[in-house]
């Protein structure tokens, strides 16, 4: 059985619930992500869970949110170190995908015919959004953004396995498509100040 994700006080935090969500996810996807697989991982009873997430549709919306929140304060962490949005997008996709898919299993759910991941849409086409605002120069912008989603998905769904060695060409070429200059960097113009994401 788990060992349970205790506090000192022997409580669970949402934020511990939504941790063994994401593991049971991760490890049994859709299928298995059950209220009972949750609380079994999460070392709680089933009440205990449902005090927190009334229903399942209400942990996967957390899931999501969670998801949607970690990746706009990162992602406006490295641009507020002068990254451009582009680069730190690729870079924090890259990252995720070195910490074993465990970040991306909230992608999963997209995989559900059950669930609507209306949390996800939101994001990606305010991502798509930003990376055009932020790049409307950039000759690459769709073809990286989309490259960059597609293998990721392709590894939460387990479409087509690349090796270690294969997935870090890919993102060495495309981090190469992001690092070649736009017209207007190469005639001096820039592209101004980096647009924020936010989850608002």
């Amino acid at each position: 059985m788990a060992q349970g994700h205790h506090n000192r006080r022997g409580s669970v935090t949402i934020e511990q619930i939504l941790d063994s969500a994401e593991e049971v996810l991760f490890s049994k996807g859709v299928s298995g992500l059950t209220l009972e697989a949750v609380a079994r991982h999460a070392g709680i009873s089933k009440g205990g869970l449902l005090h927190h997430f009334p229903s399942k549709g209400v942990l996967e919306t957390g899931i999501e949110q969670r998801f949607v929140q970690t990746m706009c304060e990162r992602i406006s962490e490295r641009t507020g170190q002068g990254v451009s949005f582009l680069s730190a997008l690729v870079a924090e996709m890259k990252s995720c995908h070195e910490q074993d898919g465990r970040s991306l299993a909230a992608f999963t759910l997209c995989a559900s015919k059950e669930h609507s991941p209306a949390a996800l849409q939101a994001f990606g086409n305010k991502l798509l959004t930003c990376v055009e605002q932020n790049h409307p120069q950039e000759r690459y912008r769709s073809l990286v953004f989309f490259a960059v989603i597609g293998l990721l998905l392709s590894d939460v769904w387990h479409l087509v396995k690349l090796s270690d060695g294969e997935t870090q060409e890919f993102y060495a070429a495309v981090e190469e498509l992001v690092d070649e200059p736009s017209p207007a960097q190469r005639t001096g113009a820039g592209e101004g100040a980096v647009k924020a994401i936010s989850v608002a």
